[in-house]
């Protein structure tokens, strides 16, 4: 009784069959039940939207549509119900896409070409293994020459997904527009151009002709390279921009070196250089950072070292000197515990300023960690805290005020002086006591001489003033 109904069921099964085949051959699809989307198969016109049809074509099928100013062509390869090529042919776009078999669906797989639109030229041809782009991808201009060539590589044999891993592309004059290699040889479009045949030197332009970098390669890495240098903001960083800001360098040449540092130059258009400096793998400053007038005079040389300090993110200023064109010393900065005792000097070479400063994170005082505060080759005004009591001179080398802070604020004495002309020295004029940043007392003098005395309550208000 079991074989009888497996009998029938087969019987049935082949009938249903059978039946199928008869009305996709018998019967046509007009034309406008799919919306003016007319395909056909073996010369046959077919409904290519009904899935009951699809899974009995075998072979090529070609569909067109009205599209706009044109016509919208279509060219697929069917196997068992599964689209495994697929032709675009548009006005605006042209594209054979090609895929394998994954279970009920497909993934792509195979050589992929878009052409130019309206042209046989290629435009773009690349490689799929299982999904993932692999090996050489070339890209063209519409005249035929290469534009870009891209390798693709999994990292693991094992991955999904692959990435681009070396490229270079091309102007249409055929020059290079920019490399970038992989360290795998093997993986490498250009061995010779990436410096695996030895150090290789590369010129790259822009699509204008115009020279965009120098660089060296040596196994496929960068050794140096050499570019046009960035114009220097106002608001820039001191750290990244540097001291002088104008004129701008010229170029900008990076080495690296085999520590993993990074050596930087920018240069000046005359040849010479405007400033050095180097760079850690992890993209900070370190040991000595240099800068130069374009005449040659040298303008700042700080020293770099890192500590362990929330405040500074570990980069701290060991020694800074900076000088005026003439040679003579501008500014000099030098720690003092965790804070920096700070010389102003007048271009004749005497003191013009000196007092304690130090790095706050605390509201305004917040800039770049306070570093580049301490190289900009001048007096921090309120970029900094400072501490202690700070005096400023005259370029005799005469004091002309003095203030005291405690944690950036006033606290102590304060004094005023003046220098009538023709004397010699300067004499005090006003001294204050502050108490918290709130002044208490401020008395005045005449010819060095005690005049007046003015108390005063901690609103600011006057509580008294007498005179001898």
């Amino acid at each position: 009784m079991e074989k009888q109904i497996t009998s029938s069921t087969h019987a049935l099964r082949l009938a249903l069959f059978i039946s199928a085949i008869a009305i996709y051959m018998v019967l046509p699809v007009p034309s406008h039940a799919q919306n003016d989307r007319v395909c056909k198969h073996a010369g046959k016109e077919i409904d290519f939207n009904d899935p009951d049809v699809k899974a009995f074509i075998e072979g090529e099928v070609t569909c067109i549509k009205d599209y706009g100013d044109g016509k919208l062509k279509e060219r697929f390869k069917i196997s068992k119900g599964l689209i495994l090529e697929e032709e675009t042919d548009a006005s605006n776009r042209h594209e054979i896409k090609r895929f394998r078999a994954n279970g009920r669906n497909t993934i792509r797989h195979g050589e992929q070409i878009e052409y130019w639109p309206g042209t046989k030229q290629i435009k773009n041809k690349v490689t799929y293994d299982d999904g993932a782009q692999i090996g050489l991808e070339i890209a063209y201009f519409k005249n035929g020459k290469v534009s870009e060539k891209t390798f693709h590589a999994k990292k693991e044999s094992s991955d999904r997904n692959s990435s681009s891993v070396a490229s270079i592309s091309f102007t249409e004059a055929g020059k290079l527009g920019y490399v970038r290699c992989s360290e795998n040889k093997s993986q490498t479009i250009d061995p010779a151009i990436c410096g695996f045949n030895g150090k290789s030197a590369v010129e790259t332009f822009d699509s204008n002709g115009n020279l965009r970098l120098k660089v060296e390669f040596l196994n496929g890495k960068i050794a140096t390279m050499e570019s046009e240098a960035n114009t220097p903001s106002y608001w820039g960083n001191v750290l990244e921009t540097g001291t002088l800001r104008d004129p701008k360098a010229a170029k900008r040449r990076k080495e690296n070196l085999s520590s993993g540092d990074v050596a930087i130059t920018d240069i000046f258009a005359n040849g010479k250089p405007k400033r050095k400096m180097l760079i850690d793998s992890d993209g900070s400053f370190k040991g000595v950072d240099e800068e130069w007038f374009e005449s040659g005079a040298r303008i700042r040389r700080t020293e770099y070292d890192r500590v362990k300090a929330a405040n500074s993110r570990g980069l701290r200023v060991k020694q800074s000197e900076c000088w005026w064109e003439n040679g003579k010393r501008k500014l000099f900065v030098k720690p003092v515990g965790d804070q920096y005792a700070i010389t102003g000097y007048w271009d004749n070479g005497q003191v013009s300023y000196q007092g304690t400063f130090y790095i706050s994170t605390e509201g305004r005082y917040w800039t770049a960690d306070g570093v580049s505060e301490l190289i900009r080759c001048e007096v921090p005004g309120y970029s900094l805290g400072k501490e202690g009591r700070h005096e400023q001179f005259d370029k005799d080398g005469q004091l002309i005020g003095f203030s005291t802070y405690k944690k950036d604020v006033f606290e102590g004495l304060q004094g005023a002086y003046e220098r009538p002309d023709g004397a010699l020295k300067s004499i005090l004029v006003s001294e204050s006591t502050y108490v918290a940043g709130k002044v208490t007392r401020i008395q005045t003098y005449k010819n060095e001489k005690l005049v007046k005395t003015e108390e005063y309550f901690s609103d600011g208000s006057l509580k008294s003033s007498s005179e001898p």
